[in-house]
């Protein structure tokens, strides 16, 4: 368990390192994430896009169900994400590679605009949408999750799409890859 003491000193020290450049609003940040805290209401987006963040903290409130990031200067992603987190905007960052593990609750993955050329070998199950183009993917897992309703990779490196794909997929979109088939049981 997180004490809200132990996260303002998180936040605080995140907030004050050296290690920033210019331009990178840690300090706005921070007070968009201790009023979101102050607000009280879990199911609010919790919104930090284009703060040119470089890093976030190692800490959020634990009961964040909703995060964007978009538009920021992104490497890399921490490896614990709230485990609530249930909607995660990454957008137009600059990440090569997303965490192993992810929140298993997260039904909503918006990466699109970034330099990944893999995903996470295992997604959480519950993931409904996927978002993933303008990256640098080459291939996919060949077990996409079991709920995934829509997946949106246009402008990769694709070559081919799993053998099989979800039951509930709705959308799919892969234009702009290299496809040479489309998969076996592609959606009408």
């Amino acid at each position: 368990m997180l004490w809200p003491s132990q996260l303002d000193q998180i936040l605080n020290s995140w907030a004050d390192a050296e290690e920033q450049i210019e331009g990178e609003d840690r300090q706005e940040a921070v007070r968009r994430i201790k009023a979101w805290g102050e607000a009280g209401d879990v199911y609010t987006r919790l919104e930090l896009p284009y703060l040119s963040l470089t890093t976030l903290p190692a800490a959020f409130p634990p009961d964040l169900r909703s995060l964007n990031v978009s538009g920021n200067e992104l490497m890399h992603l921490p490896d614990t994400l709230p485990a609530q987190l249930r909607m995660l905007e990454v957008g137009a960052n600059r990440l090569t590679s997303l965490p192993e593990t992810l929140p298993a609750e997260l039904q909503n993955l918006d990466v699109r605009g970034n330099r990944l050329t893999n995903l996470p070998e295992i997604l959480p199950a519950g993931l409904q949408l996927l978002a993933v183009g303008g990256n640098q993917l080459t291939s996919l897992s060949n077990t996409l999750p079991p709920e995934l309703q829509e997946f949106e990779a246009d402008g990769n490196q694709l070559t081919s799409l799993p053998e099989s794909l979800p039951a509930e997929l709705q959308l799919l979109s892969v234009r702009d890859n290299r496809l040479t088939s489309p998969a076996r049981d592609t959606p009408a």
